[in-house]
């Protein structure tokens, strides 16, 4: 499998045009809320973020985007090399109203990209959560903290990637996948997949694992 991990901390025009989107959005007193108090005392935004302040910083970037046009609640699909591609996400502690908000932002970003799933470092935020939804559902799948449990026989079959627009490449998938993970309210789901939807649980899980394509052997 592949994944090329650059370091967040020295991607100085990542850093640099977060920066400056913080900065225009700050006369806004919706987007203070979500600051830090440290940066409403002072009037000011704060430095760039320290490596410990990496992660905190995309989640806050999320909030402000969403914040900014809440009339458009699409978000936006990271391309490569951005550096949350390559980041593994952490597991979800609390399912609160922020995240529920991410997740309808989700569902809508996959819907306008015309994807069948979709992993939150592909929206820039490192968290364990990944929305599915095949042309024949009716509801889109809702992922917390997915896990393979394990998978059965193998398959090599051409895959694309949102994030790596018009590559395709042939991969090594399992031919049966078997999930566990929570849904969008907490209860515990398990879930037994062949076809179609065993290869889009094992590529956004790929994702959140920070492994942008795993090449076949």
């Amino acid at each position: 499998m592949v994944a090329v991990r650059p370091r967040l901390e020295n991607n100085l025009i990542i850093r640099n045009r977060l920066r400056r989107k913080m900065e225009k959005l700050w006369a806004s007193s919706s987007v203070v809320e979500h600051c830090s108090d440290k940066a409403k005392v002072a009037g000011s935004i704060p430095a760039p973020p320290t490596k410990k302040e990496n992660e905190e910083l995309l989640m806050q970037t999320w909030k402000v985007e969403t914040v900014a046009s809440k009339e458009h609640s699409k978000l936006r699909l990271r391309i490569v090399p951005d550096p949350a591609l390559s980041q593994k996400a952490k597991r979800v502690r609390n399912i609160d109203t922020a995240l529920q908000r991410l997740i309808d932002d989700m569902i809508d970003t996959m819907h306008h990209e015309g994807g069948v799933g979709l992993a939150a470092n592909q929206v820039g935020v490192l968290r364990r959560v990944a929305v599915i939804q095949l042309p024949e559902d009716e509801e889109p799948l809702v992922l917390i903290n997915p896990q393979v449990v394990s998978t059965q026989g193998q398959r090599e079959i051409e895959e694309g990637c949102l994030s790596i627009p018009g590559y395709r490449g042939l991969l090594s998938r399992g031919e049966v996948v078997r999930v566990k993970a929570l849904d969008r309210n907490g209860k515990p789901i398990r879930i037994k997949a062949d076809g179609l939807m065993a290869q889009v649980l094992e590529h956004e899980i790929n994702h959140l694992d920070g492994i942008l394509f795993s090449a076949a052997s």
